[in-house]
């Protein structure tokens, strides 16, 4: 076929109608009984589209007139064929006259049918709709007793918590507040209109801006927020832990909160603080104690050395044999001891310091310092330090972790010295595991009683004379490595072997992160 038209512009292939019309040559020149030239308007279509439908007239196979006609043209440009398939309308008509008669006669039967089962289904519904019914009234009327007896238990349960609810309308301001919540506020319910500007009267003055920062900062990020704030009520103070939300109900902003009296709570914690502290201070003297032992200990060798430099000087110059050199070699001995003097003070000062900053250091040389100030007190009892560190950094309170340690190291010289053995020594093993620094510290003092073991963390807990020990060393370096350091520590008896010999002795375990985070 050419797609440019024509005379004799393409033949009849293939048809469906009449075999004699094949091979027939087509012409574009051609009128359908409204006069259009309906294959030239095909060839437009194709020529512009490939493919599409039209509407014409044309003579219907059987009939010797053109009937109106709607077919679909596709052109296959690669093998250059029209290909088309369509219907008459006076057909369609007809096979839509003959489905609506049918369609009738059908729809006659079902509204037939319809009507008997429909009467029957009725019948059975209303049945079932009045069996439902009275079930349902049961069952509301269950529900509405379960309610009741729920709201009756949530309010025991708020009274007996002390936590009242509320919830407050940011467009309406409408305030809703549970029975709790008035008991709370000492305020008599129906009395009075409630409005969230008289419940933030009872806030405490000192507590106002940081309560009232929140609720604005709640209202325009929608943001849960809880705080722990005190409310003035009867002249007494009330501590509360007020906790609330935004809801977003129909574009309209609901706060719902809920209000609990931790008063009772926050005083216990506040003595628990008290006594926490108390025994930190405790803890703290008795290693100041040790610590000025250790300082006798540290200061009477240079001491008596520059005891005995002075007085040489002193009887040679009597006898007047003093001269230059002895005077020089005296007052050198004198000055290095008065160093060694000075900076045995400054390690201690840095041991008292009440430095709480968080400071990045090497544990390595945190334990190595701590050594350093016990060394004379280990030196008595020819205690053999071994260690095996890494040079491991964190982020954490270096005095504090001193203190801990020195608790730890002096529990040991305590065993060490009840123990009979020759050796005596410590171990320190300085590990990375994960995220955490491990510092393990044994001893070879033979372990510690199995039945006392789990003991030994306790508060005034002690193995020692009343005159030796105050049982607050372990209890506090546990309180602090846990709640201060955010670590952990953990004990138990360990034996292991040194120069192909079986040793046994108590193991601490202290496991830290390697940054501690404010």
């Amino acid at each position: 076929s050419d797609i440019n038209g024509g005379k004799d512009f393409a033949q009849l292939i293939v048809s469906n109608n009449k075999e004699e019309v094949l091979k027939r040559k087509i012409d574009d020149n051609v009128k359908d009984k409204t006069g259009n030239f309906y294959r030239k308007e095909v060839l437009k279509l194709l020529k512009e589209k490939g493919e599409g439908y039209h509407k014409y007239w044309f003579k219907k196979p059987g009939f010797d007139i053109e009937k109106e006609r709607y077919a679909y043209f596709y052109w296959n440009k690669q093998w250059n064929w029209i290909i088309t398939s369509g219907f008459y309308f006076e057909d369609l008509n007809e096979q839509i006259d003959k489905l609506k008669n049918e369609t009738d006669v059908y729809l006659k039967e079902l509204i037939k049918n319809s009507l008997i089962w429909g009467i029957i289904f009725s019948l059975v519904m209303i049945s079932i709709s009045i069996t439902i019914f009275y079930k349902i009234r049961k069952r509301i009327k269950n529900n509405q007793v379960s309610l009741l007896k729920s709201q009756e238990n949530l309010k025991k349960a708020q009274k007996i918590s002390k936590i009242g609810s509320w919830s407050y309308s940011y467009e309406t301001e409408d305030l809703v507040l549970s029975d709790e919540t008035y008991e709370l506020f000492g305020i008599e319910k129906g009395k009075r209109r409630i409005s969230s500007k008289y419940l933030l009267s009872f806030v405490h003055s000192d507590d106002k801006r940081r309560v009232n920062v929140l609720l604005d900062r709640l209202v325009k990020e929608k943001k849960p927020y809880e705080i722990i704030h005190r409310l003035v009520i009867n002249k007494k103070i009330k501590w509360v832990n007020n906790q609330c939300e935004v809801f977003i109900e129909n574009n309209a902003v609901i706060i719902v909160g809920t209000l609990q009296d931790i008063t009772e709570k926050y005083e216990k914690d506040k003595k628990i603080e008290e006594q926490s502290q108390l025994l930190f201070n405790q803890s703290k003297m008795a290693a100041m104690g040790e610590m000025i032992e250790n300082i006798a200990h540290q200061w009477r060798q240079p001491l008596s050395a520059i005891s005995i430099s002075a007085s040489g000087l002193k009887l040679e110059s009597e006898y007047k044999i003093l001269n230059k050199e002895k005077i020089e070699e005296g007052l050198s001995n004198i000055i290095d001891n008065t160093k060694y003097l000075s900076n045995t003070i400054e390690d201690f000062r840095k041991y008292f310091a009440k430095d709480k900053n968080i400071v990045r250091c090497n544990i390595k040389e945190v334990y190595k310092n701590t050594i350093k100030l016990l060394k004379p007190k280990f030196d008595t009892l020819n205690i053999e330090i071994k260690d095996e560190c890494e040079d491991l950094f964190t982020y954490t309170l270096e005095n504090e972790l001193v203190q801990c340690l020195m608790n730890i190291f002096n529990n040991a010289h305590d065993a060490l010295m009840k123990n009979k053995s020759e050796k005596k020594f410590i171990i320190i093993k300085i590990s990375k595991k994960y995220d955490n620094i491990i510092i393990d510290i044994r001893d070879n003092a033979g372990g510690i009683d199995d039945n006392i073991i789990q003991k030994i963390f306790e508060p005034y807990f002690t193995t020692k004379h009343k005159s030796q020990g105050t049982g607050i060393g372990l209890y506090m370096t546990q309180e602090i490595i846990t709640k201060h350091l955010k670590g952990f520590i953990k004990v138990e008896n360990v034996k292991y072997e040194i120069d192909k010999k079986m040793y046994k002795g108590a193991s601490f375990k202290i496991s830290l992160p390697q940054e501690l985070k404010k």
